[in-house]
């Protein structure tokens, strides 16, 4: 056969594109043989080629490839999956798996991903693996949908989520996706998400730590989530907070300047230089308290997602500074320059202490109680308790309706939440 003696000609010369040739070529199974066993020893640049020979148009190489790939997979134990535990690295090599579209391949992605962090560009690859032949049928199937349901929690791999092609199995019945989405006003009931929900039924897994969503499936009570919804009695302290810490900054900036400029003999008064120690001693005070109550807080803006990073230098994970989205500087524009916004976080230290210097001449406990309180007011604007997110109930007939404002459910029941 021509083909069988081109393939021998570029292996001698590259094995791994004789291998891609796989692909599409139809050569004899002993010519294919030859050029898989040139692969030998699998590693992960052998790895990719020998992936693309599993799409070989004839059954016998396929199932060759296919066989040679599942053992390189199995017994290369760390060395193609932990050692190189980067999303970057991987992708291709998770490409090239999910396309194989064979059952026994896309079963051994779970263990390959297991050290990779969850991010938004694995769940393509996991999708893809869904739409293998017998895929259901294998008990790796769960570890792939459990997997992604963890990960779409997240509302960017709930995106990604959506962007991937549709399909359908015989258990994707209308019954089936009404049965584990039982929402009117919610996503299409074709949507992937509501897919990957039937999926998890059918095979009966669950997310490692269930969002409020599946807290209520497990209770029972998902099915009246959107009724329930309609005769709920809630509030929000978000908007409260915004406004409470809103005024206290407009109090304090003029107190300020009134008193630079008008007073400035308070400042040391009636201790003479020390009141200027005291003022320090109080800002530095203030300085420790932003701490103590950003790591009480969960460091403030924890599974929030509505607050302000301020003095960002290398990475939106490690901010200088961090403003809750119940404080009012949550709500300067994201254009707005992160040193200015820096310097005025900082300069609120710096100002709490002076505006209310008058009240030494009264009573030196009374000036503390009132800086140290509206110091302390000002920042528990910052915490969990105020984030538009967090509502309290004045009359809940299901426990389970805070689904719609919890960070890891909202986005699958409202749309653009």
């Amino acid at each position: 056969m021509q083909i069988d003696g081109f393939l021998e000609n570029l292996f001698l010369c590259t094995p791994e594109l004789a291998a891609y040739c796989l692909a599409g070529a139809k050569p004899s199974t002993e010519v294919a043989r030859v050029v898989l066993d040139g692969l030998e020893p699998i590693n992960d640049v052998r790895l990719a080629p020998l992936a693309a020979a599993t799409m070989s148009p004839r059954v016998p190489v396929q199932e060759l490839a296919i066989g040679r790939l599942r053992d390189a997979l199995v017994n290369s134990g760390h060395t193609l999956s932990a050692g190189n535990a980067d999303v970057d690295g991987m992708l291709p090599l998770l490409g090239s798996l999910a396309g194989t579209n064979a059952a026994q391949i896309a079963a051994l992605v779970p263990q390959i991903i297991a050290p990779l962090p969850d991010d938004p560009r694995l769940v393509e690859p996991l999708w893809r693996c869904l739409t293998a032949p017998g895929i259901e049928r294998l008990p790796e199937c769960g570890a792939i949908v459990q997997r992604l349901l963890n990960m779409v929690m997240d509302p960017d791999s709930l995106e990604e989520l959506a962007r991937q092609d549709r399909y359908d199995r015989a258990f994707l019945t209308i019954e089936a996706r009404w049965r584990v989405y039982p929402f009117e006003e919610g996503l299409d009931q074709r949507h992937n998400l509501i897919t990957l929900l039937a999926w998890a039924d059918h095979l009966g897994v669950a997310p490692t730590d269930p969002n409020r969503f599946f807290d209520a499936k497990a209770a029972h009570r998902l099915g009246r989530i959107e009724a329930d919804r309609r005769h709920t009695v809630s509030f929000s302290l978000c908007w409260p907070a915004r406004v409470f810490s809103g005024l206290v900054l407009a109090l304090a900036l003029p107190a300020t300047i009134t008193v630079l400029i008008t007073h400035p003999g308070l400042l040391r008064h009636p201790f003479g230089w020390w009141t200027l120690l005291l003022l320090i001693g109080l800002a530095s005070v203030g300085i420790c308290m932003y701490g103590v109550l950003g790591a009480i807080s969960g460091e403030f803006l924890k599974n929030s997602r509505a607050g302000r990073y301020f003095g960002v230098t290398s990475s939106r994970r490690d901010p200088d500074f961090v403003v809750g989205a119940g404080n009012c500087l949550a709500l300067l524009p994201e254009t707005s320059d992160d040193i200015l916004l820096s310097f005025t976080l900082i300069l609120i230290w710096f100002i709490t202490p002076v505006c209310t210097i008058f009240l030494v001449t009264v009573s030196l406990p009374v000036y503390l109680v009132v800086t140290l309180g509206g110091w302390t007011l000002f920042y528990l604007t910052n915490i969990r308790a105020f984030d538009p997110d967090m509502r309290y109930f004045l009359y809940r007939p299901n426990e389970y309706v805070d689904a719609y404002d919890d960070p890891r459910s909202r986005h699958w029941l409202a749309p653009g939440a």
